[in-house]
């Protein structure tokens, strides 16, 4: 008795050193890793940013954007966080003349910012043409020069401008002596001419221009000389007549333009029967009336 007595002492002993023993590895061994849903939550939102914010680079949107606007970086995810230069709340806006959503633009050229400075000094606007989808703006192309100051001396930095494609341009600080700096400008593709300070002078001074295919007459003090003198372009193809009084001098210029595509008359009264005619003279030609933008 004595014997088992002890060995069953002894056994539960060891037995007893055991657990002892196998608890403590336990107690040493690393902490599982956290599973709570908040947690799981955070890593998500950031694999979601990452993956996401350079999609949202390759949208449409991306194309153009003003010189000198606000910069949005990338557009970061609903509702969620935003790394470094992605746009939304809180976000780092991304650095020089950014694009909505856009890529970062490429820095200007020296003549580049001639031009800016010059259009900033006389509070007009220059625009970016649009780039590829999901590429990044393209050049400076289009200037908006309404109700500014600017002078013929201003107008002579526009030609160091390479990719000028889109120009608006309003008295009346400018008008006919404007236009041998415009007849310069080799890659001018569309023109809008505002205010009586542009006669037949102008028009007839721009009728030899090589790219020149649409122009767009704004309250201008034209009549027949003017407009005929594009009778033999091969280039202009859209006249656009805007704020205007139709005379019989202007209707008998129209009639000239035989080579033209489209001539479009908006608010600038016409009647049904010279509206006929001008058809008639020019069958090749769009004749429309273009109704006035509702607000």
């Amino acid at each position: 008795m004595d014997l088992s007595a002890t060995a069953f002492r002894l056994a539960l002993i060891v037995s007893l050193a055991i657990i002892a023993s196998g608890g403590c590895q336990r107690s040493n061994e690393p902490a599982p890793p956290p599973t709570s849903a908040g947690q799981f939550e955070a890593v998500g939102n950031a694999q979601w940013t990452a993956s996401q914010g350079d999609q949202a680079a390759t949208t449409p949107e991306a194309k153009g954007a003003l010189v000198g606007g606000p910069g949005s970086g990338r557009q970061g995810p609903p509702g969620g966080g935003a790394k470094k230069g992605m746009g939304g709340s809180g976000a780092k806006k991304s650095k020089g003349a950014g694009g909505r959503g856009g890529r970062p633009e490429a820095p200007l050229s020296d003549d580049e910012k001639a031009v800016k400075e010059m259009i900033d000094r006389v509070g007009g606007q220059i625009q970016r043409l649009a780039g590829s989808t999901g590429g990044s703006p393209g050049p400076l192309g289009i200037v908006r020069l309404q109700g500014t100051t600017a002078t013929l001396a201003d107008l002579e930095v526009l030609k160091r401008l390479g990719t000028l494609y889109d120009l608006t341009l309003e008295g009346p600080t400018v008008g006919d002596t404007s236009v041998p700096v415009l007849v310069e400008c080799k890659t001018l593709a569309t023109l809008h001419l505002r205010g009586k300070t542009f006669t037949d002078q102008a028009l007839m001074a721009l009728a030899t221009h090589p790219t020149l295919r649409i122009l767009v007459l704004d309250d201008v003090a034209i009549g027949k000389e003017g407009l005929a003198s594009f009778a033999n372009s091969d280039v202009l193809t859209h006249v656009d007549l805007v704020n205007m009084t139709i005379t019989p001098e202007i209707l008998t210029g129209l009639q000239q333009l035989r080579k033209i595509r489209e001539i479009r008359f908006q608010n600038s009264p016409i009647s049904d029967t010279e509206l006929s005619q001008l058809r008639e003279l020019l069958p090749d030609c769009d004749v429309t009336i273009v109704a006035e933008p509702t607000n």
